[in-house]
């Protein structure tokens, strides 16, 4: 399966927008209960209308408030906590403040948190009056979430269809009232938490940016207005980067929602990553010097599986001195790896001996390798990829091939769709001065704006797993190590 990834993998959306102090202590407050540094459990209630119900359009797919009850209660270790969704489809602003209502859907369950969103339908209701006593109740409702004790969080609407020509049908004529109108009320929204002072996750802009191009959006909705399983998905986890619970290799964080994504989604998510990364003047520099030095022919160090075992004066194999051989796959020599890594723990295969080479090395480093798993098993923190720093997890880069991560401290992003055998290009590039890196494992890239102390320890090519493989076979066919200057 495609995996579609943005091309920031760290530079994200900006989904928490916190107005003041009061945001700042609520954000706080869920990061304390999230890494238990206070005890007890926690009921965390959704309210709002028929995307958060999850009605319909989702067609079987999870929706956003059932893959969060997933993310916090399984993965997050927290499966005393409570997660109930009383969105109903069609609902207001009116019926979210209405007292009998709020009494039966809110605060008979005591909530510790309340994730909001309202507003789709005021917009087409007549006797809700403007956008501003639509801002005015959201307002309301903040005040009556904090007066029962619990944390209160905004959200934007996603974006919708823009339907040219509704012509006598009535729905389509309310999805182009809605079109209009959505920037107005979404700008109410994140009005309403600015003067409440509260976390905002702002699904309109991620959408904005992200869905902008009509084969995604078409991708992500259900149908002209409420989100499918990918827009489901798209909004959970954009509220767990809002509320510091995002994990790029979890599970439901990378669940295939909706299904294979068509081909013009592709290349869409492609342009729209490209037009992102281009956006910011020191990745551009790194991504066309990735394309300038693609022919590089000034490479301080080599190995290639054509010419044999490594040169033991370059580099030093840390582990599993004994399990490896040549061997000839699809007509290229390829270095093989067999990995019975029982109770120890894994380490770099390849390391730049000495770090000489690059010694006060000045200009853009480029790391290039082509590496495939073989027959794994059990590999749970299987890592195979490139590492830049001090062995300090804090300030390592790792890139990770295989079938889950493990985090921990590490700056890790997974890359989990290859198949046994497939052979993967891995690439990084690092300009030293500044510290930052462009990192590409296929057609997944990423941009990392600060990697700390950058030439302070060799780069190594780190070729194995976190200690919990049982056994395993690995391939690599090169490693080459260049600057240009």
């Amino acid at each position: 399966m495609k995996r579609i990834t943005a091309i920031f993998a760290l530079l994200l959306t900006a989904v928490i927008a916190a107005a003041g102090p009061l945001a700042d202590k609520d954000y706080q407050t869920i990061q304390d209960h999230m890494h238990n540094k206070v005890p007890g459990n926690w009921i965390w209630l959704f309210y709002g209308d028929s995307i958060t119900h999850g009605a319909k359009h989702t067609y079987g797919w999870r929706s956003f408030p059932e893959i969060f009850a997933e993310r916090l209660r399984y993965e997050c270790g927290k499966p005393w906590d409570v997660v109930i969704n009383t969105g109903i489809s069609g609902d207001t602003s009116l019926g979210l403040i209405n007292p009998n209502g709020y009494q039966w859907r809110v605060r008979q369950f005591h909530p510790n948190v309340v994730l909001i969103l309202i507003g789709c339908n005021d917009i087409v209701r007549p006797n809700h009056g403007t956008v501003d006593d639509f801002k005015q109740r959201l307002m309301k409702l903040v005040d009556m979430v904090r007066e029962d004790g619990a944390v209160p969080v905004l959200q934007t609407y996603n974006t919708i269809m823009d339907i040219k020509d509704p012509g006598n049908d009535g729905w389509l004529k309310s999805v182009v009232q809605r079109y209009n109108e959505f920037p107005a009320y979404d700008k109410a929204i994140r009005e309403a938490a600015a003067e409440k002072d509260t976390i905002l996750i702002d699904h309109y802009s991620h959408w904005k940016k992200y869905a902008s191009d009509p084969e995604v959006l078409n991708f992500w909705l259900g149908e002209t207005i409420h989100p499918g399983g990918k827009g489901h998905l798209e909004m959970a986890n954009l509220i767990f980067k809002g509320l510091g619970m995002y994990e790029p290799v979890g599970f439901c964080s990378r669940n295939p929602a909706g299904g294979e994504p068509p081909e013009a989604v592709v290349k869409a998510m492609k342009r729209i990553e490209q037009e992102e990364l281009l956006q910011n003047p020191d990745a551009k520099k790194l991504y066309e010097a990735y394309t300038k030095l693609d022919a590089f022919d000034n490479w301080t160090i080599r190995y290639d599986a054509t010419q044999g075992l490594p040169d033991e004066q370059t580099w030093e194999i840390d582990y599993a001195k004994d399990d490896y051989a040549i061997t000839t796959m699809d007509g290229i020599q390829t270095l093989i790896v067999s990995n019975d890594n029982v109770g120890k723990n894994g380490g770099a295969l390849f390391t730049l001996k000495d770090n000489a080479p690059l010694a006060n090395a000045k200009g853009i480093l480029r790391i290039d390798a082509e590496i495939a798993m073989l027959d794994p098993i059990g590999t749970y923190n299987f890592y195979c990829g490139l590492s830049l720093g001090t062995g300090n997890p804090d300030s390592e880069v790792v890139y990770c091939l295989g079938q889950q991560a493990m985090m921990g401290t590490f700056n890790t992003q997974a890359f989990d769709a290859l198949k046994t055998g497939q052979f993967v290009r891995v690439s990084i590039l690092t300009d030293t001065e500044k510290h930052n890196a462009l990192i590409r494992i296929g057609d997944y890239i990423s941009y990392y704006p600060s990697i700390k102390h950058l030439t302070e320890k060799e780069p190594y090519f780190y070729f194995g797993d976190g200690g919990s493989v049982v056994t395993g076979k690995y391939a690599l066919r090169y490693i080459h190590v260049g600057f240009d200057k």
